[in-house]
Order: structure tokens, then C-alpha cells, then sequence
């Protein structure tokens, strides 16, 4: 014999609803910032992969910052003094540093109010789309003849695991926000 319970599930379709309603608002952002986070640290890791900056790369640079200085400097300098001088103006880039010459590359992927920065949330399928805008970070994601190929790739990064963390914070948040007493989690 089968005795049937009957439920009332209106109050729980609210619940869901507010729920699903934060998976596709509050929990895409957090997962945003979560990847965000990850690409910054790709950058300070100088890869995973990359190719480390050929000398002609450096003396490019150096030469390109020489006539960027052209009206401070007088005659050709040392690399040394050429490095004081970037320093005192300010500029960022170290010759350590791979991807990192201006920092505006990296910036695009990152800060979400860089005027270069891509970033798409469909909370209505779910999807996220985050990238850069400027002109040659096609030529490092991808490589050409002549640039090698350092691509962003997020696999094994240690932020990415703590991307669930932020989505059960950020949905503990919304029901702090929605309801009288936490439940959802």
C-alpha cells in the first residue's frame, strides 16, 4: 500500500527562483572576479610556458624607451642608467617581466573598468566572456612567425579553485539579502 504526502512546494519555488536568480547575477560576477584574479596571476607567474624575452627583444625596448626619453637624454646611455631613468618616470616595465612592458595589456584583462577590457554576462544563458581588446594580445595568445606563443590559459591555477568558494559566498550573500534566515547553504 502507497499513502501519498501531499507538499506545498509554493514557498520553495520562491526559494529556487531567488536562487537560480543568483546563480545568473551575483555568482556570474563572482566567477568573473575569481578569473579575473587568476589572469593577474598568470602574468605575475610569467606564464605557465611562456617563452622568456629575447635580448633583441630587450634592446628593442630599451631603443623604443630611448627615443620615448629622447628630450631627457642626451647621447646614448648605459642599460643601468636607462633603467634609473625609466624608473624615476614612473615606467613599469622590468626586463624580467614577460607581457609586462606598459602594463596595459595585462590591465585589459583584468580591470574590469580598463577602456580595453572585454568582458560579456549572459546571466540568461549562463555565460561569461572575458578578454582583451587591445590590438596585439591576439599576436601573444596565439603567435605569429615571428612572436612566440604565450598564451592565457587557465588550467591548473590555484585561484580557479577557489572560484566555488566565492560562488557559496556570493550566494550566502544573496540570501542574507532575500530572506530573514540563511538556508541555502
Amino acid at each position: 500500500m502507497i499513502i501519498n504526502v501531499e507538499v506545498d512546494t509554493s514557498g520553495m519555488k520562491a526559494h529556487i527562483d531567488r536562487i537560480i536568480k543568483a546563480l545568473r547575477g551575483e555568482c556570474l560576477e563572482a566567477i568573473a572576479d575569481g578569473v579575473r584574479i587568476a589572469i593577474n596571476d598568470i602574468f605575475e607567474m610569467q606564464g605557465p610556458g611562456w617563452k622568456d624575452i629575447t635580448e633583441e627583444t630587450v634592446e628593442y625596448e630599451i631603443e623604443h624607451e630611448r627615443s620615448r626619453l629622447k628630450e631627457m637624454i642626451i647621447g646614448r646611455y648605459p642599460k643601468k642608467r636607462i633603467k634609473e631613468l625609466r624608473s624615476i618616470q614612473g615606467f613599469p616595465w622590468e626586463p624580467h617581466m614577460i607581457l609586462i612592458w606598459t602594463g596595459a595589456l595585462r590591465a585589459s584583462y583584468i580591470e574590469k573598468n580598463d577602456k580595453y577590457h572585454y568582458e560579456k554576462i549572459d546571466p540568461n544563458d549562463c555565460v561569461i566572456e572575458l578578454g582583451s581588446k587591445v590590438e596585439y594580445a591576439g599576436f601573444h595568445q596565439y603567435g605569429t612567425d615571428i612572436l612566440p606563443r604565450r598564451a592565457i590559459k587557465l588550467t591548473n591555477s590555484d585561484k580557479l579553485k577557489d572560484i566555488p568558494k566565492m560562488i557559496i559566498n556570493a550566494l550566502r550573500q544573496v540570501e542574507g539579502d532575500n530572506h530573514e534566515s540563511s538556508t541555502i547553504l
